[in-house]
């Protein structure tokens, strides 16, 4: 299995970036 740092980066970016969206809403929801 070839592990390809790119694609590991982006990937976790796209979840840290979806996490920190999502809490903001909730976040705004809440207030």
């Amino acid at each position: 299995m070839q592990f390809n740092l790119s694609d590991a980066v982006s990937l976790l970016l796209a979840v840290v970036l979806g996490g920190f969206i999502g809490a903001e809403r909730e976040y705004r929801g809440k207030a």
